[in-house]
C-alpha cells in the first residue's frame, strides 16, 4: 500500500498548495498496483486529466494505453466528474483499442494524432471537463485527506 505523503504545516503556503502537491506526488509517482482503492480512483482520474491537458486524448491513449479505460471512466464517475466520464467513453468508441499503437518517432506520432480525429473530445474536455475534474479531485482530497497526506510540523 502506498503511504500518505508527509506534508509540513510549518512552511509558508500562501496558495494552500502543499496538501495538493502531496496528493499529486502520490498519484503521479506510485504504481497503480500499490494504491488503495481510494488512492487508485484518484490516480486514474488525475492521469486522465494530466494527459489530456498536456496533449489531448491522443496523448492519453498513447501514454496510458495499458490502462483499463472503462475503469478510468468509472473512477471519474465515482468522483462526480460525469462529463469527463462521458467524454472519455465517447472518445474510446471513436478511437477503439484496435487502432491504438505506440508511435516509433515524432513524424509517426504527428500523423497518427491527425488521423485519430480526437480534437472534438479535447475541445469538449476544455469546455466541460477540465474544471469539473479539478473540482472533483480537490473535493475528493478533502474527503479522503488521510489516504493521501499526513500533516507534520
Amino acid at each position: 500500500m502506498a503511504q500518505p505523503r508527509k506534508v509540513s504545516r510549518s512552511g509558508k503556503d500562501s496558495f494552500h498548495g502543499h496538501g495538493w502537491n502531496g496528493f499529486v506526488d502520490l498519484c503521479a509517482m506510485e504504481p497503480l498496483e500499490y494504491l488503495t482503492t481510494v488512492q487508485r480512483k484518484a490516480a486514474l482520474a488525475f492521469w486522465y486529466m494530466a494527459e489530456v491537458i498536456n496533449g489531448g486524448h491522443f496523448q492519453y491513449f498513447v501514454n496510458k494505453g495499458y490502462y483499463d479505460h472503462s475503469e478510468v471512466a468509472g473512477a471519474l464517475r465515482s468522483l462526480g466528474a460525469v462529463n469527463c466520464a462521458e467524454i472519455l467513453t465517447e472518445a474510446m468508441k471513436h478511437y477503439p483499442e484496435g487502432r491504438r499503437g505506440f508511435p516509433v518517432n515524432v513524424e509517426q506520432y504527428v500523423e497518427n494524432e491527425e488521423n485519430a480525429g480526437l480534437d472534438k473530445f479535447d475541445r469538449l474536455f476544455g469546455e466541460r471537463g477540465e474544471r469539473e475534474v479539478m473540482k472533483c479531485l480537490e473535493e475528493y482530497l478533502a474527503a479522503h485527506e488521510s489516504e493521501f497526506i499526513e500533516w507534520v510540523l
